[in-house]
């Protein structure tokens, strides 16, 4: 015997049962039917093309204020997976114009309007999403980017970013001097600082400060 879920509107007034609300409990659930999906995309953002291959980077963990913005975490195995690009003291969402956001089966572009980076979390502004309602449809949703454009900024990683100059720190708080030179033997780069040399990987690396201008290395002078 086969068992059917319903979908069941709370007993309010029949301005809660819109067909907005209706659609949003339904996909919830996963009952939109094929042909509702393309208008609650054309409603709210953009269906396009979408690129080969996406990866999940984060996702909304909750709708902030009343003008549609969102509240966007990173994903763990984004965290895990994408150390490199994290340790650069520089918020990932700085370098896109737009992303992609994932509902179902679903797959929405939107262009970036704005960001704000908080202590744990990030507050993004999204073109068509002006309203809370709007906002609070997207939480639970995933946030994509195209892998190609993540792989790319792995594998600059470091030297996407100008570290000459930048004051060399280590976990004692202690200065080991300034980056002189970033060079590479073929395995991976290194930062030069006088007789210091330092392998410019993660092991090594613990985080980059592009406002103080500091390199945060695990390393010792007389190493």
């Amino acid at each position: 015997m086969k068992f059917q879920r319903t979908v069941c509107l709370p007993k309010r007034n029949d301005s809660i049962r819109s067909g907005k609300y209706v659609h949003r409990r339904a996909l919830s659930l996963g009952y939109v039917p094929k042909e509702e999906k393309n208008i609650y995309a054309n409603d709210f953002g953009s269906v396009v093309s979408v690129p080969p291959e996406l990866m999940v980077i984060g996702y909304v963990k909750a709708a902030i204020g009343i003008k549609g913005d969102l509240k966007v975490v990173y994903d763990k195995s984004f965290k895990k997976n994408y150390k490199t690009i994290l340790k650069i003291n520089k918020p990932l969402f700085l370098d896109i114009d737009f992303l992609w956001i994932h509902i179902q089966s679903t797959i929405l572009k939107y262009r970036l309007i704005s960001m704000i980076q908080c202590k744990d979390f990030f507050r993004l502004n999204l073109d068509k999403i002006n309203n809370r309602e709007k906002s609070e449809s997207l939480v639970g949703s995933y946030v994509k980017m195209p892998k190609d454009f993540l792989l790319k900024r792995q594998a600059s990683g470091w030297n996407s970013l100008n570290l000459l100059n930048f004051n060399i720190v280590n976990l004692t708080g202690k200065n080991l001097g300034i980056v002189e030179k970033i060079d590479g033997n073929g395995f991976h780069d290194w930062i030069f600082s006088g007789e210091i040399i330092i392998p410019l990987v993660d092991k090594h690396v613990i985080n980059v400060d592009t406002v103080q201008k500091q390199v945060i290395v695990d390393w010792e002078d007389f190493w």
